[in-house]
């Protein structure tokens, strides 16, 4: 297993974590920084290697859900307690 932290590692904001494992790569949240310069976290880095399997959205708060549409539009599953979008 491997884990990558794409923003709020040390930081407020921007919560954003891909998981490795399996051959898998599960996107854990997608936040941002409300009111920073730059807002989102590192997420070119998801483009990277075989792209993101799979999007979990911990909580609704914006520094953990305001970016999940980005990883959306490269076709990539969203779960939620409200469902797979």
């Amino acid at each position: 297993m491997r884990i990558h932290f794409l923003g709020g590692a040390s930081e407020v904001g921007a919560s954003c974590v891909v998981i490795e494992a399996g051959g898998q790569r599960v996107l854990v949240d997608a936040g941002v920084r409300p009111g920073a310069a730059d807002p989102l976290p590192d997420l070119a880095r998801l483009q990277e290697g075989s792209g993101i399997d799979a999007v979990v959205v911990t909580h609704a708060h914006a520094d953990h859900i305001g970016a999940p549409y980005f990883a959306m539009t490269w076709g990539t599953h969203v779960c939620s307690s409200f469902g797979l979008f």
